[in-house]
Order: C-alpha cells, then structure tokens, then sequence
C-alpha cells in the first residue's frame, strides 16, 4: 500500500512528500509540499483466514500558493482514485504550522488483499 501510495503522489510536489511528522521542525518549508500519515484498521477474514488488510490516512498538500490550494487537491484526488484508493469526500482545509503555507487534506481508505 505505501508503494503505491508513494507513486501516486510522487508526480507532485517535485516529490517533496513526506510521511507525517518527519519534515524536521527547524527546516524552511519548500514552496509546495504533501504529507501522509497511514494504519491498517482492519483484518479481512475470509473462512477463518486472514485474506487481506483494510488501511486508512491522510494526504495533506500545502503550499504557499493559495491558488494551490484550490486547484492541486483535485488533481491529487484523481490520481489516488486511479491508483485504487477510495477517497473520501473531496477533503477540507487545514491550517499549517507556519503562517506562509496553508494545506488541503484528503482522507482515504485502501483494502489490501493478500496474493
């Protein structure tokens, strides 16, 4: 799953993504960056086998480009859906930790299943 999570969101951003919490506190923000966060909820069970995992997150696009902010977060949502990641909703705003950038988040749900 976070194979291609990672490949869904690497066209964007210059591949500035980063899993939640790494980007280090002390570093200037690039112009526009994606973060992620990610667990896996649920087992699937199929006649008493584990066949597979549901998974659950978080992609959030900031940017100091408030136009960004609007017109990227579509974009990003197509590409999840096309790499077989269920979207849910079209996401909302989010405040950033630093008052140049502002950010969009999109939750998300994947099932897994094993081979």
């Amino acid at each position: 799953m976070i194979d291609k999570l990672i490949s869904a969101l690497h066209s964007f951003c210059n591949g500035e993504t980063y899993e939640q919490g790494t980007l280090a506190a002390n570093k200037e923000y690039p112009p526009k960056f994606i973060t992620y966060s990610f667990a896996s909820n649920d087992c699937i069970y199929f006649d008493d086998k584990e066949i597979g995992s549901r998974w659950s997150g978080a992609v959030i696009f900031y940017s100091s480009d408030y136009a960004e902010i609007i017109s990227e977060p579509p974009k990003i949502r197509a590409a999840l859906r096309a790499a077989g990641f269920i979207v849910i909703g079209k996401g909302a705003p989010v405040p950033s930790s630093r008052p140049s950038h502002d950010g969009w988040a999109l939750d998300f749900e994947f099932v897994e299943m094993e081979a």
